[in-house]
């Protein structure tokens, strides 16, 4: 069993994000271990089933609230998940201010079984901003992309634009 528990670090060591690995610790290691594989699956299991496990895991550990957010060239997208009736408040930093907002459960989203509570976020940029941080006051929560930096959009070259000189070897 040792050997079995060295695999499983070593395994996580190499590779973090490793699924298999998480998932074996998600249901065998202690306390502290499985915290981290739940917060390590929720960044990239997308199936309902999937996420009930580390929604579980981190729920014993006193959240509640949970979620997943992604940058977008427009927003910053995904879901949150609460225990608390009536809506969740967030606290939206960025760097040239702080804004509350309200996320209201939708009866329709899935992930409600998760924790009772869910659904859908989407804060666009505001203008001139480089990076944008999430976050829910008052509660215990783990939000997986809750600090977003934003993505640079591929400038298109204007036809009348020079191209760059290319350096020779």
């Amino acid at each position: 069993l040792a050997d079995a528990a060295e695999d499983l670090d070593t395994a996580l060591a190499i590779d973090p994000a490793d699924i298999l690995a998480n998932r074996t610790v998600l249901r065998s290691g202690g306390a502290p271990a499985r915290a981290r594989a739940a917060r390590r699956l929720l960044a990239v299991e997308t199936d309902l089933d999937r996420l009930a496990a580390p929604a579980a895991a981190l729920a014993a550990e006193g959240l509640a609230c949970l979620g997943v957010l992604k940058a977008t060239a427009e927003a910053v997208e995904g879901w949150l998940a609460w225990s608390a009736s009536g809506p969740c408040a967030v606290r939206i930093t960025w760097d040239g201010g702080t804004a509350e907002a309200a996320v209201a459960p939708d009866p329709a989203d899935p992930r409600q079984v998760l924790m009772g509570r869910a659904g859908r976020v989407r804060i666009p940029w505001p203008a001139r901003t480089a990076w944008l941080a999430v976050e829910v006051p008052g509660r215990a929560s783990w939000l997986e992309g809750g600090f977003q930096i934003r993505p640079v959009p591929v400038r298109e070259r204007d036809p009348g634009e020079p191209r760059p000189l290319r350096e020779r070897p």
